[in-house]
């Protein structure tokens, strides 16, 4: 659910090719396992980006301006966690924003249906 909600949110359809996270799904153990934007403190996407695309704003969110944004793929070889994503529909790189524009906040906390996921910040991350 949270797979699609995040694309619907960010892209108006129900894709997971558009979503900004992923989530694994370990069938022999029942284990899901969502991978999303880590916002790092001193993130290597933002430092690695040749056209000033990725920045962090006040709260700490690192977002891609996607007019900014050439699609080399810099970021996403840059990025140890694997969280930066393309698709022929979208004419950026995109990742995980944590729906910042979005008042209540991400879209997957949410609509999670079991309440595994939460937003918290880990201090002292770096990318």
């Amino acid at each position: 659910m949270c797979v699609l909600a995040c694309s619907l949110y960010h892209s108006g359809q129900c894709n997971p090719a558009l979503a900004r996270l992923r989530v694994t799904r370990d069938s022999d153990h029942y284990a899901y396992t969502p991978h999303v934007c880590l916002h790092c403190l001193d993130p290597a996407c933002m430092a690695a980006c040749p056209f000033n695309a990725i920045e962090s704003d006040a709260a700490g969110i690192v977002y891609i301006v996607e007019e900014r944004c050439d699609s080399c793929g810099i970021c996403q070889d840059s990025c140890s966690y694997d969280v930066i994503a393309s698709h022929q529909e979208i004419a950026a790189y995109f990742k995980c924003d944590l729906c910042r524009e979005r008042k209540e906040g991400p879209m997957c906390v949410e609509v999670c249906p079991t309440g595994a996921l939460s937003l918290r910040r880990t201090v002292g991350e770096k990318g």
